[in-house]
């Protein structure tokens, strides 16, 4: 018996000894790689494009408010009661409006982004993917966004040039 379990412990000492060799950890600089991708260029295009329509349209909306509010100003004097409640209340309804679409333009953008950068962040994976099959690779880590509470880096392969020589960057 206890022979038994003297080779059931050594087995699996053994096991745990040659998967713990056998396991590989990498690293990969995945906003480095990003910012040198030819696709990521067009992306910032597209969305500072938009962001300055965007903008356009939003200062368009501040020219109007503005002009109201000169307006409102300058006759409110001459207003009734009535008249002056009715004004006041749409320039407080055009302000809310300004602030609503400056949260809906800022949200607009960020789905832009990530629509965007989907097709970019899935290459990438499929990539980094590669590389980690053919190195023997187990785990990456993003430096920059580490998922554990400690590593250390001096055992983690950097993966970074592989897979830029992959993307030929």
């Amino acid at each position: 018996m206890k022979k038994q379990l003297f080779l059931l412990v050594a087995f699996f000492a053994t096991i745990s000894a040659s998967y713990a060799q056998t396991v590989k950890y990498g690293s990969v600089k995945i906003n480095e790689i990003i910012s040198v991708m030819p696709e990521a260029d067009s992306v910032q295009m597209k969305l500072e494009e938009h962001a300055v329509k965007l903008r356009s349209e939003m200062e368009e909306m501040k020219q109007e408010f503005q002009t109201k509010y000169e307006g409102f100003q300058k006759n409110q004097a001459s207003y009734s009661n009535v008249m002056l409640q009715q004004k006041q209340k749409e320039l407080e309804d055009s302000n809310n409006s300004i602030q609503e679409f400056g949260r809906i333009a800022e949200a607009e953008l960020e789905k832009k982004q990530n629509e965007y950068m989907t097709p970019i962040i899935e290459k990438l994976n499929s990539v980094i993917k590669q590389v980690c099959v053919a190195e023997g690779i187990s785990f990456v880590v993003n430096p920059a966004q580490p998922a554990f509470v400690y590593m250390d880096e001096k055992m983690l392969i950097d993966i970074t040039p592989m897979v830029k020589a992959t993307l030929g960057l």
